[in-house]
């Protein structure tokens, strides 16, 4: 964008006005040369290196103004803010001061550049205008729609609109395509491969430059080629490989024998599904006059004991009253033989309703 006519004279004011020279380094006198020719990027970058090294009030004022001259209004001011620093009681202060107030109240909206890869140079409106920077940076413009060219060598070169308002940043990515060609690999010879630069790529593309493409195949010699990609243009390989004396046959014998003889496999064998497992058999169960007869008995025969346990115990014991110390007892219980025999019976119950109700049933077929 260029600069008003007033904002210009003042800047160069302030420059011719300075009273220290700037020293003569070599990037100093470079950017004085690439500014006097209009090439205000070269300038800046030079400048940029050459305050790096020895930083001084008149180098930052140069590279202000040739920020001014790019349209890089925010730069420009950093630049002057940054002489300021340098030397905060330079003659030129209030000047420097007006430029900066001037910079910051102009009617501009700031681009933010970026791309992908970085570090291409950006023109606007055409490629023939000078390059205004190298993403990434921001660029001062005027409200409206402006077209920006972006350039990146090995890339292809690709342009972008975009709408600036005023007093607002606006953010334009631009993703660059690399520069490639189209490569068709051909071969009569069946299973030869081809390599590009040592790898085989997915997809025969190349970019700019040369490269070595190789193909190959089993018992025949490599056939190597150099191919060039300029632009975008396709290119086409054909390669015929030379068979190596005898390679073929030892191939073919190593393959035949490496390979084992193919036989044939049987078809399978269906086997029906095995019978389902037959139903498992029911429980057993004791009659019922088993299990009463079993029961009763082992009643009775619990009773019986009851019975005859007591007249064992009682065998002997006094019957009388009690008697006076020193009297014999003259009436005694003799109740053993009774209760043995109740006892006896009342066993031979248990054990017999016992047997009943042990023993396991049988099923109508004879089996316990």
């Amino acid at each position: 964008m260029r600069i008003q006519t007033t904002v210009l004279l003042l800047l160069l004011t302030v420059m011719t006005a300075t009273a220290t020279a700037a020293p003569p380094t070599p990037y100093y006198k470079a950017g004085l040369k690439s500014f006097a020719k209009g090439n205000y990027l070269k300038a800046a970058e030079e400048f940029t290196a050459a305050l790096e090294a020895h930083p001084d009030v008149k180098t930052t004022l140069y590279l202000g103004n040739a920020y001014l001259k790019l349209g890089q209004l925010g730069k420009a001011k950093e630049a002057l803010e940054r002489a300021l620093q340098i030397d905060p009681a330079t003659p030129q202060r209030e000047g420097i001061v007006k430029l900066v107030k001037n910079i910051a109240s102009r009617n501009v909206g700031i681009v933010s550049i970026t791309s992908t890869p970085a570090g291409a140079t950006v023109y606007l409106n055409e490629k023939s205008e000078n390059a205004r920077g190298k993403t990434p940076f921001e660029l001062s413009l005027p409200p409206g729609t402006h077209r920006l060219v972006f350039e990146l060598q090995g890339h292809e070169t690709r342009a972008a609109e975009v709408t600036i308002k005023f007093a607002e940043t606006t953010a334009l990515e631009l993703a660059l395509n690399p520069v490639s060609c189209e490569l068709a690999l051909n071969s009569t010879t069946p299973g030869a491969r081809a390599t590009i630069d040592g790898a085989e790529p997915a997809k025969p593309r190349v970019t700019l430059g040369e490269h070595r493409v190789v193909f190959s195949a089993g018992g025949f010699k490599p056939q190597e080629f150099t191919v060039r990609c300029e632009g975008a243009q396709p290119l086409a390989l054909d390669a015929t490989l030379a068979a190596i004396p005898g390679a073929a046959t030892s191939v073919a014998t190593a393959a035949s024998k490496a390979a084992p003889p193919e036989v044939a496999e049987p078809p399978p064998t269906i086997c029906p599904p095995p019978p389902p497992p037959p139903p498992p058999p029911p429980p057993l169960r004791l009659p019922t006059w088993r299990l009463a007869t079993g029961i009763l008995g082992v009643s009775a025969g619990a009773l019986t004991i009851g019975l005859g346990a007591p007249a064992i115990a009682l065998d002997g014991i006094c019957a009388d009253q009690q008697l006076v110390a020193g009297v014999a007892c003259s009436n005694q219980y003799q109740s053993l033989p009774a209760g043995v025999a109740l006892v006896s019976v009342g066993s031979a119950l248990t054990i017999a309703g016992t047997v009943l109700l042990a023993l396991p049933p049988k099923n109508p077929s004879g089996r316990k």
